[in-house]
């Protein structure tokens, strides 16, 4: 059986990262071939199957939709495409458009109602294309239960149509790198508590809640330090504040050699997160949505304990069972991996200030009990959900269907 795996690159990102795990697992058993539609961006993530590149396949210089669709149309039928699956917006749209016979699955990565509601009318015409199209796929992937729940009730999906397939993750692999010593930070680690989160630096992120939590924290636990992962537009925001703040700030482009005197660390995009957050004391996820977070997952294999906002999508399904979405979460909750807390995107005032009291208080009892305590935070609950055998056995049935 042939599998086309369609997405508009392989470059940095949670989607990205996910076609190439699935070309991985589902090679050994089909012939996968990834159809890149940008070919300028470079490949970051480790791949199995046939590269293929849009653009080496169309026709002159035409760019109109139709012409596109056609150009689509061709490569499935010269590859004798048994199953398409494309991942986020542009290339689902294509992708079901484009049907030549062969079977249309599209991955919906997160929750699109959280995101259209951040959006101008510029992007109407994108969430009325998810209502009258999705459905005419043979079935839509959903990234979670919770993206799952947003389709069906906000975009008007079948029921019957909408599959939620969560995240799968190369356990050995992240426990592996999870060993690598950071010779820089050894000190750091050693005689300091750490706080760490990963991501991209932007305000649906909310790092700079963070941030106040932790300038919060400092005046209990001077010598506590914070380590942001990641780069994007919150970057000078954040610097500025933490500046502002009387916070010593090390980031990655300084020259300088970070030692146990500075307070907060960017430290940009790292090759290696999981040597970090394996080491932290607490890996803090403060988004305000998501669609399955990555980076909360692998803290988690990682064996960090792990506190993370409430969205209507991910965190509650990564750290609890069988949570449901009918109510959101008020105060804290504790699962077997870390802590499920209120939001941080609610009005300014003292309706804030009650949820950053609630953050603070749950960083500061682990903090308090120590990495082995009594609060017994494991990830075994975690990788028996997760690993890549129960995920992908999901696939390979959806596939084969």
């Amino acid at each position: 059986m042939n599998v086309l795996l369609i997405t508009q690159t392989l470059t940095k990102g949670g989607s990205e990262r996910t076609v190439a795990k699935l070309s991985n697992l589902l090679a050994p058993i089909f012939n996968v071939y990834i159809l890149i539609i940008d070919k300028s961006k470079p490949i970051d993530y480790p791949y199995a199957g046939q590269l293929l590149f849009f653009e080496d396949f169309k026709p002159g210089n035409k760019t109109g939709l139709w012409s596109k669709i056609k150009t689509f149309k061709a490569i499935k039928k010269k590859f004798a495409i048994n199953t398409s699956i494309s991942f986020l917006e542009g290339p689902n749209f294509n992708n079901i458009l484009s049907r030549n016979g062969d079977k249309v699955l599209v991955s919906v990565r997160g929750h699109k109602s959280s995101f259209f509601k951040t959006k101008g009318l510029k992007w109407k015409a994108e969430e009325y294309a998810i209502k009258l199209l999705y459905n005419f796929s043979d079935a839509v992937v959903a990234a979670s239960q919770g993206i799952a729940e947003d389709l069906v009730t906000n975009f008007n999906l079948k029921p019957a149509k909408v599959r939620a397939i969560p995240n799968f993750y190369e356990i050995p692999e992240i426990e592996s790198q999870a060993q690598q010593r950071l010779p820089e930070y050894d000190f750091i680690f050693a005689n300091c508590q750490v706080l760490v989160t990963s991501g991209r630096l932007s305000f649906s992120k909310g790092q700079n809640h963070l941030l106040k939590i932790f300038l919060n924290l400092k005046t209990q636990y001077p010598k506590l330090k914070l380590m942001i992962l990641g780069d994007g537009e919150l970057y000078e925001y954040l610097l500025k504040f933490a500046v502002e703040h009387n916070l010593k700030v090390y980031s990655w482009n300084d020259s300088v050699v970070p030692d146990e005197s500075y307070d907060l660390f960017f430290l940009g995009f790292v090759s290696n997160p999981f040597a970090f957050i394996s080491k932290s004391t607490v890996f803090v996820f403060t988004s305000y949505w998501e669609g399955f977070p990555n980076a909360l997952a692998e803290a988690i294999v990682c064996n960090t304990p792990v506190i993370s906002s409430d969205c209507l999508s991910g965190p509650r399904e990564i750290l609890f069972s069988n949570l449901s979405y009918t109510e959101t979460v008020s105060y804290p909750l504790k699962s077997a991996s870390g802590y499920l807390l209120p939001n941080l995107n609610v009005a300014n005032g003292s309706e804030l200030e009650e949820v950053y009291t609630i953050w603070q208080t749950s960083i500061a009892s682990v903090l308090d009990s120590g990495r082995n305590s009594e609060l017994l935070f494991t990830n075994e609950e975690f990788l028996q959900r997760f690993n890549k055998e129960k995920i992908g056995k999901m696939w390979i049935d959806l596939i084969n269907e």
